[in-house]
């Protein structure tokens, strides 16, 4: 990747539906690489040495070469698979060395160390900007009416398993299949084995019985505390919870605890294994990720679990070292399953790596359907249901409400709102329950704050009022933790308003809370995707994430000074699932690698519906669709693949989609394909209108809603039959929506459904395709400015034409002059409106000889007397330019650019140049994704797609600084 010193904030600011903010004198980055520290791919052959001898090993060979140019370096770790990664990781002395490091012979490829988050538990009830509801552009006849949650347990046997019910994990249980013989990586925080369920104990005999810790307690993610490995992946630190409970959800054995008595894991056989890779805070270096890879796929693991990512706009992850080692482990046989994140509340094309992988399985998050809940009766004789991870204690608590219960200013969501609730109790404020409204702000704030001011037992009710709808159901925060054990903050939920109406009745409202009665109530919109998790496609169309799986409010292991148990929520959740699933699987069918395993576990998901609605959840958001289990094992025939990858309407115009349908009975069986449609999805779902005219700075206009637009799709033939043992080919004609605006970046959806004769087997495969000519869209802003011709204005249309404008906000139409000093400076405003491969903002003679693709001027005005600059020109990419202002060399989404220039330049190189009084124009360009570009592509100005400004008359020299 090349790129000027603004690019990394351009980089940051790209994934956000909002403005960039530069100043090209005046500006702060932030990079995601670790300083000095690079990933080495080595030829694992013998290369020949500095005398032309051989040298058993390319790590002899880097080092010799190393230390005869004088590189100063410490090894981090060195990788020792040539089918998967053979190199090390370095820490250079001098970052200058990186570049003598790509020029030896030995070397095959270098990336950047980069510093991967923390996994942290999603907040189920947070709020995205897609908050508002769903239906906002849908018939009334989809909407489905909430009602209170029912019991799942009406003859009173509480069942904590309820996500095994909804993937027919239980039933596969109930048939002795556990996932015996598999081997199960699992990459996190490491594990508290201590832990009953996780069967007290490490090695040879124990539930978990590999592993491995890469870095010990003190590692944060930096080389200032260096790993300290050992052989123990053992975490006792609470902060390191995120590893106990993900192995908790593929294998905890079946609890006795009273609280939650039948507790089972999703393959209680499997043979479990932790690779630490996370110390007690901070991230992880991506090189600790790759080396724990290598290491689970040595000790013979069949799949690795990694609830662990990064944000990343594309799937062509060049930059970094996951793709091949992936790619490897699958042809090995080893399984990739990661989480696909928690962005989705944010906006869609957000999903995360190494699930980008072409050969990982990307995870989405559905809600669980159950969740336990206990009663209570208040002092107005009415009885409540509330949930909670336990049950409050006997006893009479009297409520306080904070603020009015009205204000969302007051919803609990700042330090002053408790510490006012707490002036209103006397005494004891054990012996209180706070009472709040959720929906302003997440439970854990509530939760943080509560504890801060002393309560320790805390009631949520939602409000009715947010049309999220994820704020309806129960909810439970994670254990709020303080130091390395957790607090005791008692933390209830509630799913109405008689609360509310109890505490505000003007009367001393009290809660008496007596002997537990334990449900499993009905989860609302439970079963239905998470409004947390990513939502894809990625920038280069890839489909991520692939299938969903049980990860919304899940109740697992914890650590011991933790308390034992959380319920918590994420795709980290669902991708453990998954990986349990996949053992399930695995168990049953020995002979079938990774891919063939993920199709029959695609082809055989079920579709879910959209939260609050009736119709499908677009596949972006839950790929193939909730995880059937029983059905992946079960099923005798097979359909794959188990994904289309549409792609743009160009794509599919050469090529034809079919799907392969195969009898694997003895006898012929009949297949009826139908077509069933899923909702279409905008990156901007109401173009450039919003209400309230909120203008182009607002998150609004990013954001998952459905969108009433869908393919159709014909078949040769609706009913096939198929001999025993004989596979068909079925061709699929697919005709996109028509008439959509490539502006707003539509995708759409749906499923190939197939059906058997064989009882009640069903397959779908999804579909996601983008809904016109990528390669034929507009890469600017093309609309006029406005309604305000300050640039400055928020409301500025999001589809606007770039503009080239004064710092005091004033466009220039066609000339003007600046000193650059003080308030006298130059600034543009751009709109990418497609993903890009490359970009450039060029300073160029204004008496340029080039025809644009677009004009930021009026060409027929012409000015004469105009100052000719001393400064030289340099060809870049066909175009004769003074410097460059801003230029990017990697996959980057659309965005916005809001960029002030003081006048630095740089040369071809990209060393800071001077600036020459005279007249200029800034020449913006764009190169599409996809394209293969070399030096010939790169030189060819038609590839280019381009926009020239108006005449900027610099009227002094500017100098390098």
């Amino acid at each position: 990747m090349l790129l000027s010193p603004v690019a990394g904030l351009i980089a940051l600011a790209s994934l956000a539906c909002g403005n960039i903010v530069a100043n090209s004198s005046s500006f702060s980055t932030r990079s995601s690489t670790l300083p000095n520290t690079y990933i080495v791919s080595l030829l694992a052959g013998a290369p020949k040495s500095l005398q032309g001898r051989t040298l058993d090993s390319g790590h002899q060979a880097f080092h010799k070469r190393a230390t005869a140019a004088s590189i100063k370096y410490s090894v981090n770790y060195q990788y020792d698979a040539p089918d998967l990664l053979y190199g090390l990781s370095i820490k250079l002395e001098n970052d200058a060395d990186a570049a003598a490091i790509r020029n030896m012979p030995e070397v095959q490829g270098v990336w950047p160390v980069r510093s991967i988050a923390r996994p942290q538990a999603a907040i189920p009830d947070a709020h995205g900007p897609q908050a508002e509801q769903f239906a906002a552009t849908q018939p009334t006849s989809r909407l489905l009416k909430r009602s209170d949650p029912q019991h799942l347990n009406p003859d009173g046997n509480v069942n904590h398993n309820t996500p095994h019910t909804m993937t027919g994990v239980d039933k596969l249980h109930s048939q002795g299949i556990k996932g015996k013989g598999v081997k199960v990586a699992v990459l996190d925080t490491g594990v508290d084995y201590r832990h009953a369920a996780l069967g007290g104990c490490f090695g040879p005999g124990c539930k978990v019985s590999f592993g491995y810790d890469l870095v010990g307690d003190a590692y944060d993610g930096t080389y200032g505390n260096p790993p300290m490995p050992d052989s123990d992946p053992l975490a006792t630190c609470v902060t390191g919870f995120h590893g106990t409970h993900t192995l908790g959800i593929i294998a905890m054995e079946e609890s006795v605890e009273s609280t939650f008595s039948g507790m089972i894991g999703v393959a209680p056989e499997a043979t479990m294994g932790m690779y630490r890779v996370f110390g007690c805070t901070g991230g992880a270096g991506d090189d600790v990720l790759v080396a724990a890879m290598i290491r689970a796929a040595d000790d013979g693991a069949d799949v690795i679990s990694m609830s662990i990512g990064e944000v990343v706009a594309y799937a062509n992850i060049s930059w970094s070292p996951f793709e091949q080692v992936v790619t490897g482990l699958t042809t090995r046989g080893v399984a990739v399953i990661a989480a696909a994140g928690n962005d989705g509340a944010y906006r869609p094309f957000n999903t995360e790596t190494p699930g980008l992988a072409n050969d990982a399985l990307s995870v989405a998050s559905v809600e669980n359907v159950g969740f336990q809940t206990f009663e209570m009766q208040d002092s107005l004789g009415k009885t409540i249901r509330y949930g909670s991870l336990y049950p409050f204690a006997k006893g009479t608590l009297t409520a306080v409400l904070v603020g009015s219960g009205t204000l969302a200013s007051e919803y609990g969501c700042t330090t002053a709102d408790h510490a006012a609730a707490a002036a209103k109790a006397t005494g004891d404020l054990s012996k209180y329950v706070l009472i709040v409204r959720r929906g302003y702000c997440p439970v854990t704030t509530i939760q943080a704050y509560a504890a801060t001011a002393g309560f320790n037992n805390v009631i949520t009710f939602p409000d009715d009022t947010d049309p999220n709808v994820f704020i309806q159901g129960y909810i439970s925060p994670s254990p709020y933790l303080v130091g390395n054990s957790s607090a005791i903050v008692n933390f209830g939920s509630t799913t109405n308003r008689i609360i509310l109406d109890g505490v505000t009745s003007g009367k001393n409202y009290t809660l008496k809370f007596g002997t537990p009665n334990t449900h499993i109530s009905k989860q609302a919109w439970g079963g239905q995707m998470s409004n947390f998790s990513s939502v894809g496609p990625t920038w280069d169309w890839k489909f991520k994430p692939q299938m969903a799986a049980p990860g919304g409010n899940i109740l697992s292991t914890y650590p011991l000074d933790a308390g034992g148990w959380a319920i918590l929520s994420g795709t980290s959740m669902a991708t453990p699932y998954l990986a349990g699933v996949y053992a399930l699987v695995k168990s049953q069918n020995s002979a079938l690698g990774p891919k063939e395993i993920f199709n029959v576990m695609q082809s055989t998901s079920k579709p879910t519906i959209m939260p609050g609605r009736s119709d499908i959840t677009t596949v972006a958001h839950q790929g193939a669709g909730l995880v059937s289990a029983y059905d992946a094992v079960t099923y005798t025939s097979r359909v794959s693949p188990g994904q289309l990858a549409l792609g743009p309407t160009e794509k599919l115009l050469n090529e034809q989609p079919e799907i392969t349908i195969t009898n694997r009975a003895n006898y012929p069986v009949t297949y009826r394909l139908t077509h069933t449609i899923a909702n279409g999805m905008k990156y901007y779902p109401h173009g450039e209108e919003l209400p309230g005219n909120e203008g182009w700075l607002n998150l609004l206009f990013c954001r998952l809603e459905a969108s009433l637009f869908a393919a159709s799709m014909s078949f040769e033939q609706s009913s096939i039959t198929i001999p025993a043992g004989q596979s068909q080919q079925v061709p699929l004609a697919i005709t996109p929506p028509q008439g959509l605006s490539p502006e707003e970046i539509p995708i759409y959806s749906g499923f190939v459904t197939v059906s058997s004769s064989l009882g009640d087997e069903q397959f779908s495969i999804p579909y996601m395709g983008v809904g016109y000519n990528y390669t034929a869209a507009a890469s600017f802003g093309h609309d006029t400015p406005g309604p305000s011709t300050n640039v400055n204005d928020n409301y500025r249309d999001i589809f606007s034409a770039p503009t080239v404008y004064h710092s005091g906000g004033e466009e220039v139409q066609n000339y003007r002059r600046f000193t650059l000093e003080s308030n006298d400076l130059v600034g543009v405003v751009s709109t990418f409106l497609q993903p890009t491969s490359w970009m450039r903002y060029d300073l160029v003679r204004a008496d340029i000889e080039l025809t644009p693709t677009w004009y930021g001027f009026d060409p027929n005005v012409t000015y004469t007397n105009l100052t000719k600059t001393a400064s030289p020109d340099h060809m870049v990419g066909g175009v004769p330019i003074i410097g460059n202002i801003l230029y990017y060399q990697m996959n980057i989404p659309t965005f916005q650019v809001y960029y002030g220039w003081a006048g630095l330049l740089y040369d071809e190189n990209y060393y800071q140049i001077g600036l020459l009084k005279g007249s200029y124009r800034i020449l913006i360009r764009s190169i599409f994704t996809g394209v293969n570009v070399n030096d010939t592509v790169y030189n060819d100005v038609t590839n280019w797609q381009t926009f020239l400004g108006p005449i900027v008359e610099i009227t002094r020299d500017v100098p390098a600084v």
